[in-house]
């Protein structure tokens, strides 16, 4: 079953988490891919409400429509009604146990509600299930740096470079790692890697300058 993946919107802020939201060419044609497009429109257009109105329509028409679940659970998320994302997410693995992208998105939500532990499960299996997904393994990292595993975290927002070396968030994320462990050399080399991908993030060229000046005073002791 084809799917077409609506570009990633990431917010650049500390511990940054990316999600995914998706619409299905092949069920456009049907009642419920019809109000799924439509709920994606209004998603993209920041209308949640009306998202939310749309995407239950889907699952109205057709209540095993895994994709229409978890882009209705993202909608919830972007309102801030946490529980009712988680119960969404689930909703939309348990109608598709094979849902990479369901999983990934339900480790974003479990992020979202401080959850880290849970979110990382959820991020593990998304990853078993697609291997290649930079999105799930930088997400991953960020879950587990949030339990103050550093080690495992850079190994997992390492992973999510290689698979995608032109995301600059995701350097910015590496940086953060360094940061956090007072390792400013390497952090303001990767916040310069995420700055010279998007130049006209402030975030970026703030967090760098940040960093350089850490290590100015600290070579001057």
């Amino acid at each position: 079953m084809m799917r077409r993946l609506i570009p990633v919107f990431i917010l650049i802020v500390p511990f940054a988490i990316i999600m995914v939201m998706i619409s299905n060419k092949m069920d456009e044609g049907s009642t419920a891919g019809k109000y799924n497009e439509e709920g994606v429109k209004f998603y993209q257009e920041r209308q949640w409400d009306k998202a939310i109105e749309s995407f239950s329509k889907a699952l109205e028409e057709d209540p095993k429509y895994a994709e229409a679940a978890s882009n209705l659970a993202m909608s919830y998320d972007a309102r801030g009604e946490v529980e009712k994302a988680l119960e969404y997410h689930k909703k939309a693995v348990d109608l598709r146990p094979e849902y990479s992208q369901g999983f990934a998105n339900l480790g974003y939500s479990y992020f979202n509600s401080g959850k880290f532990k849970e979110a990382e499960e959820a991020l593990i299996k998304a990853i078993k299930l697609n291997p290649e997904s930079d999105q799930a393994y930088n997400n991953l990292g960020l879950a587990v740096q949030m339990q103050g595993d550093y080690q495992n975290a850079l190994k997992y927002l390492e992973k999510a470079v290689e698979l995608s070396p032109k995301t600059a968030a995701y350097y910015y994320h590496i940086a953060q790692n360094y940061d956090l462990k007072g390792d400013y050399t390497n952090a303001a080399y990767y916040y310069e890697k995420a700055y010279n991908l998007e130049p006209s993030n402030r975030n970026f060229s703030l967090a760098l300058n940040i960093a350089q000046q850490k290590v100015s005073m600290r070579s001057r002791r």
